[in-house]
C-alpha cells in the first residue's frame, strides 16, 4: 500500500525544540524512561493483571536480548539479498577477506551486545541505540523475580537524520507480535517527544513492507534504492590510494573495536581521517587551476550546510521539503560534543589566508545500529557537489574517507540511498564496488502520522 505523496497530504505543520530536555544524550534517556512509565500504567497493561511491563534492558539483560534475537531471526527475518557483482568486483570479493559475509548478515556476540547497552556506549562511540522489550510474566509464577519475565516483542532504534527535516527514529528492528499497537504508540511518542519528524523502518520483502503500510497507514518509498559497501569492498576502495597503509596500522579489531577510554573518539578518527585525504586531494589538484580540501564542518558552518541542502533540494525536485533552519544543524551537529550527524565539507581554496575560501560540497553523515545485521553501521545521508567542481575526484574522495571512518569505528557496512531516476550518481556508485540491496524496502512515518498514532 502506498499512500499519496507526502506534500499532497495535509500535514501538522512542525516546530522545532532547543529545549535542554532535548539535549542528547544526557536528558534524552530520562525522557524515554519516563514514557515507558507511563504507558505501563495504560489499560492495555493494567488489565492484564501486571503480567505486561515495557522497560529498556541494561548491560546485564545482554544475554537475554540475544537470545530472543536469534530466535526471532531463525523464524521472522530473511538475509539480505543483493545485485549481481560484476565479474571484477567479484574477483576483487574473492581475493578480499571472507570474515564480511557472516557477520552482515549475523548477530554480534553477547559481550559487544552489553556494549551497546551499556548507559556510557555514548561516551565512546558518540551514539548510542536504543532498545526497548515488552515482556510477559510467568502467570503461574509466585515470585516477583526478573527470571519470570520473558520478552515477547522488542524494538531497537537509533538517530537517524533528514536534511530537510531534521531528526528521524530509525527504526532498525521491530518484533512486535501481539504487543505491535501498544509498540508503535510508544515509539510514536518517543518520537514526539525528542523531536523527531520522520519514522522510518526497513522490510525486507514486498509482502511485510504492504503489511507495516496499511496497519500503521506509512508511505512505501519504492523509489529509493539501498546501497552499500560492507568489508571486504570497503577495504577493495582503500586499497587503491593512500589510506589502505594508513588503515592497516589503526586497529588490530575493526569490527567490534574496544570501548575504553583510550580508544580515539570519533571526531578524532574522522579529522585523522581527512588529514590522509587532503594530502591525496593536493596531488590530484596540481595543474588543474582548481585547489581543494575536505574540512570536518563546525558550529559556524550551519548556513553552508543549510545552502547546499536547498541546492540538493532543487536538484531532486523538491525545494518547498526543506523545512529545517540553521539552528536546528546547531544543536543536532557542527561542534556539539555528541553530534547526531557529522558532516565532511568540500571547500576551494582562493588563497592562503583562508579568508576567501568557499564551501562548494558536502558529505553528511551518522551512524547506525542494526542488532540483526551486522550491529554498527555508517549511513551518509547526503552527498552533493557544486556542478562547478564535480570531477576532480571529490565525491570519490568522500566516499573513500566514509569507507575509512567506517572501518575505523567498527561498522559492518557503510549504507546510503539512491532515487532511482539519479542514473549518474547510480552509475558511479557501481564504480567504486557498490552494491543494491534489491529486496530492501523503505517504509516511512511522517510527521502528521507520527502525532495521530503518538499517546495523547
Amino acid at each position: 500500500t502506498q499512500l499519496a505523496p507526502e506534500r499532497h497530504k495535509k500535514r501538522i505543520m512542525p516546530t522545532f525544540q532547543t529545549s535542554s530536555r532535548l539535549r542528547w544524550p544526557s536528558s534524552t534517556h530520562a525522557v524515554i524512561d519516563d514514557i515507558l512509565n507511563r504507558i505501563n500504567l495504560l489499560d492495555a497493561c493494567c488489565d492484564n493483571d501486571g503480567l505486561i511491563r515495557i522497560r529498556r534492558p541494561v548491560t546485564t539483560d545482554a544475554k537475554l536480548v540475544h537470545g530472543f534475537l536469534q530466535s526471532s531471526r531463525s523464524s521472522r527475518v530473511p538475509k539480505m539479498v543483493t545485485a549481481p557483482l560484476p565479474q571484477q568486483q567479484q574477483q576483487q570479493q574473492q581475493q578480499a577477506s571472507h570474515d564480511e559475509c557472516p557477520m552482515v548478515h549475523a548477530i554480534l556476540p553477547v559481550d559487544s551486545l552489553a556494549q551497546y547497552l551499556s548507559s556510557t556506549c555514548v561516551e565512546y562511540d558518540g551514539f548510542q541505540p536504543v532498545f526497548i522489550v515488552v515482556e510477559e510474566r510467568n502467570a503461574s509464577s509466585s515470585s516477583s523475580s526478573d527470571d519470570d519475565w520473558i520478552i515477547r516483542s522488542l524494538a531497537q532504534w537509533s538517530f537517524g537524520y533528514s536534511t530537510w527535516k531534521g531528526r528521524v527514529m530509525n527504526l532498525n528492528v521491530f518484533i512486535s507480535g501481539k504487543y505491535e499497537s501498544i509498540l508503535m504508540k510508544l515509539l510514536a511518542t518517543i518520537a514526539t517527544e525528542l523531536d523527531c519528524k520522520r519514522l522510518v523502518h526497513q522490510k525486507l520483502n514486498k509482502p511485510s513492507a504492504d503489511s507495516f503500510c496499511k496497519l500503521h497507514n506509512a508511505e512505501e518509498l519504492p523509489e529509493w534504492l539501498q546501497l552499500q559497501l560492507g568489508i571486504c569492498h570497503m577495504t577493495a576502495l582503500l586499497n587503491k590510494t593512500k589510506f589502505r597503509q594508513e588503515w592497516s596500522t589503526f586497529h588490530e579489531n575493526y569490527l567490534f573495536p574496544p570501548h575504553t577510554s583510550d580508544r580515539p573518539c570519533t571526531t578524532d578518527i574522522i579529522v585523522q581521517t581527512l588529514e590522509v585525504a587532503n594530502e591525496i586531494l593536493i596531488k590530484k589538484s596540481e595543474g588543474s587551476g582548481k585547489k581543494i580540501k575536505l574540512r570536518l564542518a563546525s558550529e559556524r558552518d550551519a548556513n553552508h550546510i543549510l545552502n547546499l541542502v536547498k541546492g540538493l533540494a532543487v536538484f531532486e525536485k523538491a525545494a518547498d521539503e526543506v523545512i529545517v533552519n540553521s539552528e536546528i544543524y546547531k544543536r543536532d551537529g557542527c561542534g556539539v560534543r555528541h553530534p547526531i550527524f557529522h558532516c565532511i565539507l568540500v571547500e576551494s581554496l582562493n588563497d592562503e589566508s583562508n579568508s576567501s575560501n568557499v564551501v562548494v560540497g558536502m558529505g553528511l553523515f551518522y551512524f547506525g545500529y542494526d542488532a540483526l545485521n551486522g550491529g554498527r553501521f555508517l549511513f551518509l545521508e547526503d552527498l552533493f557537489i557544486e556542478q562547478e567542481y564535480r570531477g576532480l575526484g571529490c565525491g570519490t574522495c568522500i566516499m573513500t574517507c566514509l569507507a575509512d571512518i567506517s572501518l575505523k569505528t567498527g561498522c559492518s557496512r557503510f549504507v546510503w540511498q539512491v532515487l532511482d531516476w539519479n542514473t549518474p550518481a547510480i552509475e558511479f556508485y557501481k564504480t567504486i564496488g557498490a552494491t543494491v540491496c534489491n529486496n530492501v524496502l523503505t517504509v516511512r512515518l511522517n510527521y502528521d502520522r507520527i502525532c495521530d498514532t503518538a499517546i495523547k
